[in-house]
């Protein structure tokens, strides 16, 4: 979903909401995608995604306790998903899938698999 409030415009918002095992809820984060990006985090975002999943849930969310304020490696290269190149004999540098990783890593790994010929 692209946000649409102006202090959201360089932001993505990523409204996926899951149960954690420890009876915590994740309700996705925001990106920023124009270069160079910031390395700290705007509350408005957050606060517009707050929102967002309240109305989705009907009801207030309880307190933020923890958020993730990291930045995601993302390959330049239009034509690749990741960055994949052999930095030492015997080692591989895989990375830049940006906020993919967890959805393309099995297919990640097996391309990886297949051009090292494992």
């Amino acid at each position: 979903m692209k946000p649409t409030l102006s202090c959201m415009k360089p932001h993505w918002l990523a409204p996926r909401h899951s149960r954690s095992p420890r009876e915590g809820l994740t309700i996705g984060d925001t990106h920023e995608y124009e270069h160079p990006f910031a390395f700290d985090t705007l509350e408005e975002p957050y606060e517009h995604l707050t929102g967002v999943v309240e109305s989705y849930l009907g009801r207030p969310l309880p307190r933020i306790r923890r958020r993730w304020a990291g930045v995601y490696a993302q390959c330049t290269d239009t034509s690749r998903v990741v960055h994949r190149r052999q930095v030492r004999d015997g080692v591989w540098l895989v990375t830049g899938p940006g906020g993919r990783g967890m959805t393309c890593s099995p297919a990640i790994a097996e391309a990886t698999a297949d051009e090292l010929g494992w």
